[in-house]
């Protein structure tokens, strides 16, 4: 899965480097400003690159993809994540 994310983000990072890729409405906060203008020529901070671009849409379907491909553990593992939800029948 990893493995397909880093050649799929390698050939598009080729495909639009430099490029602006889409525009906030408004001015965006300093830290989300310098990952979203990062690459690109202007002193515009209201363009955006492909890598933040790539970033946020790989956070938002990556947890369906891990579940409609059948990666993710299943919704009952104990322990699964960083903080682990308690089970209210063990009190």
């Amino acid at each position: 899965m990893a493995l397909v994310l880093i050649v799929v983000f390698g050939f598009l990072n080729t495909l639009f480097e430099g490029k602006i890729v889409a525009k906030f409405p408004v001015k965006p906060i300093g830290i989300v400003m310098k990952m979203s203008h990062r690459g690109l020529q202007g002193e515009d901070s209201t363009y955006c690159s492909m890598v933040f671009l790539y970033f946020l849409c790989s956070i938002s379907i990556r947890t369906n993809l891990q579940k409609f491909l059948g990666f993710s553990p299943p919704l009952g593992a104990s322990g699964a994540g960083l903080f682990p939800i308690p089970d209210p029948k063990i009190s």
